[in-house]
């Protein structure tokens, strides 16, 4: 299931392979369903309910549930609803939510994390089909907060600001750089076409945390892991900082800074540093 520049999107009943929005999605519905990918970027509001999501291999960024796009910002603006879900992962090891890439470059629109609701989650190893060992830790997402800090800040910690190598003014230089514009270098040198590093740590990529992370009902004594960003000096509490982090109906946490719930743990950083 492709979808470019697609509304209202729905697929009940169904065998899928992937469901793969590149270009953008404004709204989507996978019910009743079996599907391996789930590749997003878009608006609105996505909801998967009674499905059986298989990993489609082992490498990290299809070991998540939700992969959010990289080449269209790693963006849905919006709610991600999920009911009654079934998850057949490879192993315990990088498992994840959803994968979240962050490149500082601006796609021409402003970039979101989604609010993420799941009421009832089981997870499984896809090999023997035997419930994930008690107590294993499936983390919220990777790998761009750890990466990148600060990326919802005026300036990134860790990740260049990438310019398109064009010179609209005129005056000689890459549009926001100190960078000579050559057209004959561009011609010739493939990592200009896409654009220039300068040095700058200007964030061109300002990306929006979510309000809220709502997950109750997980079944087999799985805790989801998020990594406690408050850690992070000069970042305004993390980037999960004014988050809410739903452990019950009406009960939440703000921001990372906390003890662990039936639900959470706010893991130390150090342990999402293995994500490829």
């Amino acid at each position: 299931g492709g979808t470019n520049f697609c509304k209202n999107m729905q697929y009940i009943g169904c065998e899928l392979s992937r469901f793969d929005a590149h270009e953008g999605l404004y709204n989507g519905k996978i019910i009743d369903s079996n599907i391996n990918v789930m590749a997003l970027t878009g608006v609105g509001e996505m909801i998967v309910e009674n499905v059986k999501w298989f990993a489609a291999d082992p490498l990290y960024i299809f070991n998540s549930l939700f992969h959010f796009r990289s080449d269209y910002g790693s963006t849905w603006k919006g709610d991600i609803k999920v009911k009654n879900l079934k998850a057949y992962y490879f192993d315990n090891q990088n498992i994840s939510l959803y994968y979240h890439s962050y490149t500082n470059w601006y796609f021409g629109y402003d970039c979101y994390m989604p609010n993420l609701e799941i009421n009832g989650f089981e997870a499984f190893y896809q090999d023997t089909r035997k419930p994930l060992s008690e107590g294993c830790k499936i983390k919220l997402v990777g790998p761009s907060v750890i990466k990148e800090p600060a990326l919802h800040m005026d300036e990134t910690k860790n990740v260049e600001a990438v310019y398109p190598y064009v010179d609209f003014d005129g005056d000689g230089l890459v549009d926001g750089t100190n960078v000579k514009y050559d057209t004959e270098y561009m011609k010739n040198n493939n990592e200009y076409q896409r654009g220039v590093k300068c040095g700058s740590y200007k964030n061109l990529n300002k990306t929006v945390p979510p309000a809220i992370v709502k997950i109750k009902n997980v079944k087999g004594g799985l805790k989801i892991s998020v990594p406690d960003t408050s850690v992070f000096e000069g970042c305004e509490g993390g980037f999960f900082g004014k988050t809410k982090f739903y452990y019950g109906d009406e009960n939440y946490y703000v921001g990372t800074n906390h003890k662990e719930t039936e639900t959470f743990v706010f893991s130390d950083t150090s342990e999402f540093m293995t994500v490829k």
